[in-house]
């Protein structure tokens, strides 16, 4: 499954992942190239970023999301061949991303305050 807030179908990407497993399952299966069933790859809508620096915060969101409505998109998921359709969590995740922006602001400013803290404990 991909979910790429850039867009596109990355299939570059694809063919990576794929040689990887190959050569992963040759050197821990020994799986050689004929023997060796590629994935499947599918395409699952998110929203779509417009620059190419909130990466990181669109793939967390993402993610949480795809755990928070996990039935719905496992059912989609599943009745669906190629591309998911998940208009309304693409929604949802939009109106949503800019709270989650400030709750990862938040948590890691006060894990850098905690370790601040600490490291100041365990140096004195």
């Amino acid at each position: 499954m991909t979910m790429d807030s850039l867009g596109g179908p990355q299939r570059h990407v694809r063919r990576y992942v794929v040689e990887y497993l190959k050569k992963e399952a040759a050197r821990k299966l020994d799986v050689l190239e004929p023997e060796f069933i590629p994935p499947e790859f599918m395409s699952i809508q998110c929203p779509q970023q417009d620059n190419h620096y909130d990466c990181g915060v669109f793939c967390l969101h993402s993610i949480y999301n795809f755990y928070k409505y996990k039935t719905k998109m496992w059912d989609s998921i599943f009745t669906t061949k190629s591309t998911v359709a998940v208009e309304e969590f693409v929604e949802n995740q939009k109106k949503e991303l800019l709270t989650f922006r400030r709750f990862l602001y938040t948590l890691i400013e006060n894990k850098a305050k905690e370790y601040s803290q600490f490291k100041r404990s365990t140096t004195s």
